[in-house]
């Protein structure tokens, strides 16, 4: 059995506003569990978005991989969060 890796952005936080929400990756080998714990606010987005410049390329390196989300006490978020959101995704693609 593989050894699991947890990282949070708890670990990414360099904003002055603390994040609301918490997201935590579960790295089970090819398969990165993302649990998500909302409300979420900006301040959550650059944690995140640090986060995945941290992951991603260590879970690309072991060849295919899924990322399979998970949202816990609430989804609620501002618009800025979903541009957020929108533009991480194009900059991790």
């Amino acid at each position: 059995m593989s050894k699991v890796s947890l990282t949070s952005t708890d670990q990414f936080n360099s904003a002055k506003f603390r994040p609301h929400g918490r997201v935590e990756y579960e790295d089970q080998g090819r398969v990165l569990l993302a649990t998500a714990v909302g409300p979420f606010n900006v301040e959550l987005m650059s944690a995140l978005l640090e986060m995945a410049k941290f992951t991603f390329p260590t879970m690309a390196a072991k060849g295919p991989w899924a990322n399979i989300a998970l949202f816990r006490n609430s989804a609620l978020c501002s618009t800025e969060v979903l541009e957020g959101v929108t533009d991480a995704l194009k900059q991790m693609v």
